[in-house]
């Protein structure tokens, strides 16, 4: 969680559909939870939350959905043009505890 809080301070949006998609895996795949693991780091409440946001407006994005262009589509960022992002259920599981 520390590593996932350092990098997220270090970016900032928007965010390219591989970096989102590629943090998103690993926060997964480390059993993150953002109730249990923020007790312990209160800094990363709010950079997870953002993150979350984020990949749901780029979610909304591939699906068609009008709201999210800015997000990933400004600024160069690699991956806005053509790529979508495809989660999992357990990745989505974890972006809709992290948005809370």
């Amino acid at each position: 969680m520390v590593l996932c809080a350092q990098v997220l301070s270090a970016v900032q949006p928007p965010y390219s559909v591989a970096f989102a998609q590629w943090l998103l895996r690993h926060m997964v795949a480390s059993g993150m939870r953002r109730k249990r693991e923020t007790q312990q780091t209160h800094g990363s409440t709010e950079l997870l939350r953002g993150f979350a946001q984020a990949c749901q407006a780029l979610l909304a994005a591939s699906r068609g959905g009008g709201a999210a262009a800015p997000v990933g589509a400004s600024g160069g960022a690699p991956g806005a043009g053509g790529a979508r992002l495809s989660v999992s259920a357990r990745e989505q599981a974890g972006l809709n505890e992290m948005a809370k």
